[in-house]
Protein backbone atom coordinates (compact mmCIF):
# COMPACT_ATOMS: atom_id res chain seq x y z
CA UNK A 1 0.00 0.00 0.00
CA UNK A 2 1.39 3.55 -0.81
CA UNK A 3 2.21 5.97 1.64
CA UNK A 4 -0.45 8.71 1.80
CA UNK A 5 1.04 12.63 1.20
CA UNK A 6 -0.70 14.64 3.58
CA UNK A 7 -0.89 12.90 6.96
CA UNK A 8 -3.74 14.78 9.28
CA UNK A 9 -3.09 14.76 12.85
CA UNK A 10 -6.33 15.65 15.37
CA UNK A 11 -5.18 15.82 18.75
CA UNK A 12 -8.66 14.96 20.98
CA UNK A 13 -9.37 15.73 24.58
CA UNK A 14 -13.25 15.31 25.32
CA UNK A 15 -14.53 17.23 22.07
CA UNK A 16 -17.23 15.19 21.75
CA UNK A 17 -19.64 17.82 20.64
CA UNK A 18 -17.94 19.22 18.07
CA UNK A 19 -15.86 16.04 16.40
CA UNK A 20 -17.89 14.74 14.08
CA UNK A 21 -18.16 17.86 12.30
CA UNK A 22 -14.87 17.64 12.10
CA UNK A 23 -14.34 14.62 11.11
CA UNK A 24 -16.73 14.95 8.38
CA UNK A 25 -15.00 17.97 6.95
CA UNK A 26 -11.46 16.29 6.39
CA UNK A 27 -13.71 13.26 4.69
CA UNK A 28 -15.36 15.73 2.86
CA UNK A 29 -11.67 16.86 1.17
CA UNK A 30 -11.00 17.29 -2.44
CA UNK A 31 -7.57 16.08 -2.18
CA UNK A 32 -7.48 12.43 -1.17
CA UNK A 33 -4.54 11.43 -1.23
CA UNK A 34 -4.57 11.51 2.71
CA UNK A 35 -3.97 10.16 6.23
CA UNK A 36 -6.17 10.98 8.95
CA UNK A 37 -4.14 10.18 12.81
CA UNK A 38 -7.24 10.58 15.69
CA UNK A 39 -5.28 10.86 18.92
CA UNK A 40 -7.85 10.74 21.99
CA UNK A 41 -5.43 12.15 25.00
CA UNK A 42 -6.95 10.36 27.98
CA UNK A 43 -10.58 11.86 27.14
CA UNK A 44 -13.38 10.83 29.88
CA UNK A 45 -16.38 11.23 27.10
CA UNK A 46 -17.38 9.52 24.39
CA UNK A 47 -14.26 11.24 22.07
CA UNK A 48 -12.55 7.73 21.54
CA UNK A 49 -16.15 5.89 20.80
CA UNK A 50 -16.97 8.29 17.92
CA UNK A 51 -12.94 8.04 16.50
CA UNK A 52 -13.66 4.45 16.39
CA UNK A 53 -16.87 4.70 14.66
CA UNK A 54 -15.44 6.35 11.52
CA UNK A 55 -11.79 4.50 11.75
CA UNK A 56 -14.54 0.94 11.49
CA UNK A 57 -16.13 2.75 8.26
CA UNK A 58 -12.56 4.14 6.54
CA UNK A 59 -9.12 2.82 6.63
CA UNK A 60 -7.46 6.29 6.32
CA UNK A 61 -8.34 6.28 9.54
CA UNK A 62 -5.66 5.05 12.43
CA UNK A 63 -6.33 6.25 16.32
CA UNK A 64 -4.36 5.95 18.90
CA UNK A 65 -4.63 6.64 22.55
CA UNK A 66 -3.02 8.09 25.64
CA UNK A 67 -2.91 8.68 29.06
CA UNK A 68 -3.80 12.35 29.51
CA UNK A 69 -0.69 14.45 28.35
CA UNK A 70 -1.76 17.49 26.99
CA UNK A 71 -2.15 19.13 23.47
CA UNK A 72 1.62 19.15 22.44
CA UNK A 73 1.88 15.65 24.06
CA UNK A 74 -0.87 14.58 21.39
CA UNK A 75 0.55 15.80 18.70
CA UNK A 76 3.67 14.45 19.22
CA UNK A 77 2.06 10.77 19.28
CA UNK A 78 0.52 11.56 16.36
CA UNK A 79 2.98 13.06 14.77
CA UNK A 80 5.42 9.63 15.40
CA UNK A 81 2.46 7.24 13.64
CA UNK A 82 2.41 9.81 10.49
CA UNK A 83 3.37 8.15 6.93
CA UNK A 84 2.93 11.06 4.92
CA UNK A 85 5.73 13.59 3.42
CA UNK A 86 3.54 16.26 4.46
CA UNK A 87 1.86 17.14 8.10
CA UNK A 88 -0.94 19.15 8.70
CA UNK A 89 -2.58 19.66 12.68
CA UNK A 90 -6.46 20.65 12.96
CA UNK A 91 -7.82 20.51 16.16
CA UNK A 92 -10.70 18.64 17.14
CA UNK A 93 -13.25 21.20 17.51
CA UNK A 94 -12.41 22.78 14.17
CA UNK A 95 -13.41 22.21 10.57
CA UNK A 96 -11.38 22.74 7.14
CA UNK A 97 -12.95 24.28 3.79
CA UNK A 98 -13.73 21.56 1.48
CA UNK A 99 -10.47 22.83 -0.39
CA UNK A 100 -8.29 23.14 2.24
CA UNK A 101 -6.02 20.47 1.86
CA UNK A 102 -5.79 20.70 -2.22
CA UNK A 103 -4.41 24.61 -2.25
CA UNK A 104 -1.82 23.97 0.53
CA UNK A 105 -0.74 20.99 -1.42
CA UNK A 106 -0.73 22.78 -5.01
CA UNK A 107 1.75 25.50 -3.63
CA UNK A 108 4.06 22.36 -3.04
CA UNK A 109 4.84 21.42 -6.35
CA UNK A 110 4.87 25.08 -7.98
CA UNK A 111 7.74 26.36 -4.95
CA UNK A 112 10.89 24.77 -3.54
CA UNK A 113 9.57 24.74 -0.05
CA UNK A 114 9.22 22.86 3.19
CA UNK A 115 6.42 24.72 4.44
CA UNK A 116 2.65 26.42 3.91
CA UNK A 117 1.26 28.74 5.44
CA UNK A 118 -2.37 29.35 4.90
CA UNK A 119 -4.82 31.89 6.51
CA UNK A 120 -7.59 31.32 9.46
CA UNK A 121 -11.19 32.31 9.10
CA UNK A 122 -10.38 34.96 5.94
CA UNK A 123 -8.78 35.41 2.64
CA UNK A 124 -6.71 37.81 1.25
CA UNK A 125 -6.77 39.07 -2.12
CA UNK A 126 -2.96 38.37 -2.78
CA UNK A 127 -1.23 36.03 -4.57
CA UNK A 128 1.02 32.78 -3.04
CA UNK A 129 3.81 35.08 -1.34
CA UNK A 130 7.29 33.52 -0.55
CA UNK A 131 8.16 34.82 2.48
CA UNK A 132 11.64 35.38 3.76
CA UNK A 133 13.11 32.92 6.76
CA UNK A 134 13.70 36.07 8.60
CA UNK A 135 10.42 37.14 8.63
CA UNK A 136 8.59 34.25 9.74
CA UNK A 137 10.95 33.89 12.76
CA UNK A 138 10.11 37.42 13.26
CA UNK A 139 6.60 36.70 12.95
CA UNK A 140 6.18 33.54 15.17
CA UNK A 141 8.33 35.17 17.73
CA UNK A 142 5.74 38.41 17.49
CA UNK A 143 3.04 36.60 17.37
CA UNK A 144 1.58 38.71 14.24
CA UNK A 145 0.68 39.13 11.42
CA UNK A 146 0.11 35.35 10.66
CA UNK A 147 -1.21 33.33 12.79
CA UNK A 148 1.57 31.67 14.43
CA UNK A 149 -0.24 28.53 15.86
CA UNK A 150 0.48 24.68 13.89
CA UNK A 151 -3.26 24.56 12.35
CA UNK A 152 -3.82 26.31 8.39
CA UNK A 153 -0.15 25.00 7.80
CA UNK A 154 1.10 22.22 5.37
CA UNK A 155 4.76 21.29 6.76
CA UNK A 156 7.09 18.89 5.56
CA UNK A 157 7.21 16.30 7.99
CA UNK A 158 11.67 16.43 7.86
CA UNK A 159 10.64 19.55 9.99
CA UNK A 160 8.92 17.86 12.95
CA UNK A 161 11.69 16.20 15.04
CA UNK A 162 10.80 15.07 18.31
CA UNK A 163 12.48 18.22 20.12
CA UNK A 164 9.82 20.82 18.91
CA UNK A 165 7.36 19.25 21.22
CA UNK A 166 10.21 19.13 24.41
CA UNK A 167 7.73 21.78 26.33
CA UNK A 168 6.75 21.46 30.20
CA UNK A 169 3.23 20.83 30.57
CA UNK A 170 2.71 23.85 32.86
CA UNK A 171 3.03 25.93 29.67
CA UNK A 172 -0.80 25.16 28.96
CA UNK A 173 -0.88 29.41 26.51
CA UNK A 174 1.15 30.12 24.18
CA UNK A 175 2.89 26.46 23.47
CA UNK A 176 2.05 26.36 20.01
CA UNK A 177 3.92 29.79 19.18
CA UNK A 178 7.06 27.93 21.01
CA UNK A 179 6.32 24.81 18.66
CA UNK A 180 6.82 27.06 15.43
CA UNK A 181 9.51 29.36 16.52
CA UNK A 182 11.61 26.39 16.88
CA UNK A 183 10.48 24.87 13.25
CA UNK A 184 11.34 28.41 12.16
CA UNK A 185 14.66 28.33 13.01
CA UNK A 186 15.26 24.86 11.39
CA UNK A 187 13.90 26.00 8.32
CA UNK A 188 16.31 26.15 5.20
CA UNK A 189 13.56 26.92 2.41
CA UNK A 190 11.53 30.19 2.47
CA UNK A 191 7.75 29.67 3.56
CA UNK A 192 4.98 29.79 1.16
CA UNK A 193 1.84 32.30 2.23
CA UNK A 194 -1.16 31.21 0.45
CA UNK A 195 -3.76 34.33 1.16
CA UNK A 196 -6.60 32.53 1.43
CA UNK A 197 -9.04 30.82 4.23
CA UNK A 198 -8.19 27.32 4.62
CA UNK A 199 -9.29 26.72 8.60
CA UNK A 200 -12.23 27.38 10.13
CA UNK A 201 -11.67 28.29 14.07
CA UNK A 202 -14.68 27.81 16.36
CA UNK A 203 -13.79 30.36 19.24
CA UNK A 204 -15.02 29.43 22.81
CA UNK A 205 -15.71 32.18 25.21
CA UNK A 206 -14.46 29.27 28.13
CA UNK A 207 -11.19 28.29 26.35
CA UNK A 208 -7.63 28.54 27.75
CA UNK A 209 -6.62 31.72 25.11
CA UNK A 210 -9.99 33.51 26.33
CA UNK A 211 -9.94 33.19 30.10
CA UNK A 212 -5.92 32.22 30.91
CA UNK A 213 -3.99 35.10 33.37
CA UNK A 214 -0.83 34.31 33.24
CA UNK A 215 1.68 35.48 36.49
CA UNK A 216 4.63 36.54 36.43
CA UNK A 217 6.41 33.33 37.26
CA UNK A 218 4.18 32.03 34.32
CA UNK A 219 5.92 34.58 31.66
CA UNK A 220 9.29 34.10 33.02
CA UNK A 221 9.05 30.31 32.30
CA UNK A 222 7.50 31.11 29.10
CA UNK A 223 10.51 33.74 28.19
CA UNK A 224 13.14 31.16 28.78
CA UNK A 225 11.74 28.51 26.43
CA UNK A 226 11.55 31.00 23.90
CA UNK A 227 14.50 32.40 25.31
CA UNK A 228 16.44 29.15 24.17
CA UNK A 229 14.51 28.74 21.06
CA UNK A 230 15.94 31.89 19.41
CA UNK A 231 19.23 32.17 20.57
CA UNK A 232 22.26 31.05 18.10
CA UNK A 233 23.81 31.46 14.71
CA UNK A 234 20.75 32.49 12.88
CA UNK A 235 19.22 34.85 15.92
CA UNK A 236 19.18 38.64 14.32
CA UNK A 237 18.62 42.36 15.97
CA UNK A 238 14.88 41.79 15.03
CA UNK A 239 14.48 38.82 16.43
CA UNK A 240 15.43 40.24 19.76
CA UNK A 241 13.07 43.39 19.01
CA UNK A 242 10.26 41.08 18.37
CA UNK A 243 11.07 39.34 21.71
CA UNK A 244 10.88 42.65 23.31
CA UNK A 245 7.49 42.96 21.84
CA UNK A 246 5.95 39.98 22.89
CA UNK A 247 6.96 40.07 26.79
CA UNK A 248 5.90 44.09 26.45
CA UNK A 249 2.56 42.66 25.35
CA UNK A 250 2.25 40.68 28.35
CA UNK A 251 3.26 43.40 31.00
CA UNK A 252 0.58 45.34 29.73
CA UNK A 253 -2.04 42.90 29.54
CA UNK A 254 -1.02 42.57 33.48
CA UNK A 255 -0.89 46.45 34.20
CA UNK A 256 -4.55 46.23 32.57
CA UNK A 257 -5.93 43.47 34.77
CA UNK A 258 -3.85 44.38 37.92
CA UNK A 259 -3.12 48.02 38.04
CA UNK A 260 -2.57 47.86 42.04
CA UNK A 261 0.22 45.21 41.14
CA UNK A 262 3.40 46.67 40.91
CA UNK A 263 5.37 43.79 41.76
CA UNK A 264 6.38 43.00 37.74
CA UNK A 265 8.48 46.46 37.86
CA UNK A 266 10.74 45.32 40.19
CA UNK A 267 11.20 41.82 38.77
CA UNK A 268 14.24 40.89 36.76
CA UNK A 269 11.59 39.78 33.51
CA UNK A 270 11.11 43.63 32.99
CA UNK A 271 14.90 44.64 33.89
CA UNK A 272 16.09 41.98 31.19
CA UNK A 273 13.00 43.95 28.63
CA UNK A 274 14.62 47.46 29.37
CA UNK A 275 18.05 45.57 29.06
CA UNK A 276 17.40 43.80 25.67
CA UNK A 277 15.94 46.78 24.53
CA UNK A 278 19.09 48.65 24.69
CA UNK A 279 20.99 45.66 23.47
CA UNK A 280 19.24 45.57 20.46
CA UNK A 281 18.33 49.23 19.62
CA UNK A 282 14.59 48.93 20.68
CA UNK A 283 13.34 52.51 21.28
CA UNK A 284 10.97 52.46 24.69
CA UNK A 285 8.74 54.88 24.18
CA UNK A 286 8.71 57.05 27.24
CA UNK A 287 4.92 56.61 28.54
CA UNK A 288 6.40 52.64 29.05
CA UNK A 289 8.93 53.93 30.73
CA UNK A 290 7.48 55.79 33.25
CA UNK A 291 5.19 52.62 33.90
CA UNK A 292 8.04 50.66 34.51
CA UNK A 293 9.23 53.50 37.44
CA UNK A 294 5.49 54.27 38.99
CA UNK A 295 3.87 52.55 42.01
CA UNK A 296 1.10 54.35 42.02
CA UNK A 297 -2.33 52.47 41.07
CA UNK A 298 -3.79 55.88 40.18
CA UNK A 299 -1.39 56.92 37.68
CA UNK A 300 -0.83 53.51 35.97
CA UNK A 301 -4.47 53.28 35.33
CA UNK A 302 -4.25 56.62 33.58
CA UNK A 303 -0.82 55.64 31.88
CA UNK A 304 -3.22 52.32 30.62
CA UNK A 305 -5.82 54.56 28.91
CA UNK A 306 -3.27 56.73 27.49
CA UNK A 307 -1.19 53.82 26.15
CA UNK A 308 -4.48 52.36 24.47
CA UNK A 309 -5.24 55.37 22.41
CA UNK A 310 -1.21 55.73 21.29
CA UNK A 311 -1.32 52.27 20.78
CA UNK A 312 -4.58 52.35 18.33
CA UNK A 313 -3.42 55.59 16.62
CA UNK A 314 0.04 54.38 15.84
CA UNK A 315 -1.29 50.52 15.10
CA UNK A 316 1.01 49.12 17.55
CA UNK A 317 -0.27 45.53 18.77
CA UNK A 318 0.22 45.79 22.30
CA UNK A 319 -2.99 47.66 22.90
CA UNK A 320 -4.72 45.62 25.77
Amino acid sequence: MNKPVISIVVPIYNAQDFLSECIESLLNQSFLDWELILVDDGSTDESVNVCRKYSHQNDKIKVVSQQNGGVTSARKLGVSHAEGEWITFVDADDTLPNDALLKMYELTNAYDTDLIIGMVDKSLPLLPKELSIDDWRESCISGRPFHVGPVAKLYRKILIEDDIFDIPRSIVKGEDMLMNIRIAFKLKTCPIVLYENVYNYRKHDTSCVHTFVPTLEYEEEYHKLRKEAILGTSCTIKHLQASVESRLEAYMFHVDVSPEDSSWNHSEFVKEIQRDAISCDYSLPIILRILFKTDNCILRQLIVIIWRIYAYLMKIKYII
